[in-house]
């Protein structure tokens, strides 16, 4: 067990970890429990992210504090609190920690700062577990989104779901193409037409359409790609990296929801 903990944290000590609401759900962290000392004196905080190292926290400080944290060196012990639901318990630990900088969060609220931290010892062995385990899941989930899936016939039909129309568009022009694998990072398609019509890095535009989905996909990238698989036919085989900032939150749950609905054999992929 502590082999399998010190590889957690020399592979992921560094990879930082944003509370949101989903995440503090899954991880059974007690939001209202999250508190850190400074000499005598307790402050409640909201922790806003955390690596196996340091900390980003939100506080409300007034001068006396800055004060007694100065007779302190910039010294806190900062407090987590967890529910461990396979164990149906809370668990709570003190890290201590150096103030690395902080400042005012905004000007409405002058009492409220943003605070980074770093840890002066190895985090204990539960934050390590209980970080170092979301870590690992969320690198196997995203090696999943990354790879892209193949759309094979067997693909086409099943919960009610086609891949209908799918058209390529290259400065203002689409054509019609074939999608033959697909992942929320990239696409790849076949499609006719000329070698001088497809150049790697050039701008496009991807719309997909599919019978048991609503609404459509329409993902704006470059071609990462070009592969010429029949020179009689003049058909291509082309590789489209989307464009993740360009590209609005509600195609993205539409790629994602069509990769959930399609279900590949293991001999397909």
């Amino acid at each position: 067990m502590k082999n399998k903990l010190d590889e957690l944290y020399e592979n992921y000590k560094d990879y930082s970890v944003t509370f949101n609401q989903n995440i503090i759900e899954s991880l059974g962290l007690i939001a209202e429990q999250i508190s850190f000392k400074c000499g005598g004196r307790k402050v409640p905080c909201i922790i806003y992210s955390s690596t196996m190292t340091e900390a980003r926290l939100l506080a409300k400080l007034d001068q006396d504090f800055f004060q007694l944290l100065q007779k302190q060196r910039n010294t806190i012990s900062l407090r987590y609190s967890f529910f461990v639901k396979d164990q149906n318990r809370e668990i709570s630990f003190f890290i201590n920690s150096k103030i690395r900088n902080y400042s005012k969060y905004n000007c409405d609220n002058p009492d409220l700062y943003f605070i980074s931290l770093e840890f002066i010892n190895k985090s204990p062995d539960d934050l390590i577990k209980i970080l170092g385990t979301h870590v690992t899941k969320e690198a196997t989930n995203q090696k999943r989104a990354e790879k892209r899936i193949i759309l094979g016939s067997d693909s086409e039909g099943k919960l009610g779901l086609n891949i209908m129309e799918n058209y390529l568009f290259i400065s203002g022009n689409g054509t019609p193409c074939v999608l033959t694998e697909l992942s929320i990072f990239s696409a790849k398609v076949l499609i006719n037409g000329v070698n001088k019509e497809f150049k790697p890095g050039v701008n496009v535009m991807l719309l997909m359409k599919a019978k048991g989905l609503k609404g459509v996909g329409e993902m704006v990238g470059s071609i990462e790609r070009v592969d010429l698989i029949n020179e009689a036919e003049e058909l291509f085989s082309i590789i489209i990296t989307f464009n993740q900032e360009m590209v609005p939150p509600t195609y993205m749950m539409w790629i994602a929801e069509c990769i959930e609905m399609i279900k590949i054999k293991p001999s397909h992929r």
